[in-house]
């Protein structure tokens, strides 16, 4: 499958809302509004965050939100895959977008943290390489104090 990443824009803010209903089981958010999601994306976006829409030809296939800019590691903070792309490379090429992107802003890792009850996305980052870092609990999108855990991986320059 040929992939394309883009920058997000406002037109994207339908498919990330029905993404994170698709999730919403182990995402676990709080719904946002149209209005929120402009304001963070577009009127008033974090400058040490970026987003992207990966697409499949014509469609959206996933979105990834990469936080840390402004330090040594990158974390990918959202990575969600369209049910219709999973189990199909997509999720690998999403990895390897951000391991090069961070490679080629300098960072030396990259960090992912997810609710202990994501297991897909436990087993997923162990197969990319990533190591369990440490257990930790941390609130998510829904206000609740979850237990989870943190992965890291360490990137070598690729050149």
């Amino acid at each position: 499958m040929k992939y394309k990443v883009i920058p997000i824009s406002s037109d994207h803010i339908s498919f990330i809302d029905s993404l994170l209903k698709q999730s919403d089981d182990v995402i676990h958010g709080g719904r946002i509004s149209y209005e929120e999601w402009y304001d963070c994306l577009v009127g008033n976006p974090d400058p040490y965050e970026i987003n992207f829409i990966i697409t499949a030809g014509d469609e959206n296939a996933a979105w990834i939100k990469l936080n840390g800019l402004n330090s040594d590691d990158i974390w990918i903070s959202m990575l969600i895959v369209a049910k219709e792309y999973r189990r199909m490379g997509t999720g690998d090429f999403c990895i390897r977008f951000a391991e090069n992107f961070a490679r080629r802003k300098g960072k030396k890792a990259i960090r992912i943290q997810t609710t202990e009850d994501n297991l897909t996305a436990t087993k997923f980052y162990l197969k990319q390489g990533y190591k369990l870092e440490k257990n930790i609990r941390y609130a998510v999108g829904d206000g609740v104090v979850r237990n989870g855990f943190q992965f890291k991986k360490d990137l070598e320059a690729k050149y």
